[in-house]
């Protein structure tokens, strides 16, 4: 049986696509269990709403280690000529 190579398949921008896929569904992912802290009384938990400042400021970090990430991959495929593994595992 013959092999099928990954680079005969994808090409740069089908490598950007996927990039740009895989950063909507990671952010999609961190937002999902984002939930706000429930009202009792007219008024806020505190340990609720600690908890909730907690998760927003760890999904903008996480939002934009992710971001630094990608803008750096689609950078070095602006730069490539062909596709190879080595770009693929990247």
């Amino acid at each position: 049986m013959k092999s099928i190579h990954l680079t005969k398949l994808l090409t740069i921008d089908r490598l950007k696509t996927i990039s740009d896929s895989v950063l909507l569904v990671a952010i999609t992912i961190l937002a999902y269990n984002l939930s706000p802290p429930s009202h009792i009384i007219g008024k806020l938990s505190g340990v609720e709403l600690q908890s909730f400042l907690d998760n927003v400021y760890g999904l903008i970090r996480s939002f934009s280690a992710i971001s630094v990430f990608w803008l750096l991959y689609t950078k070095i495929l602006d730069y490539v000529r062909e596709v190879d593994d080595i770009v693929i595992l990247v």
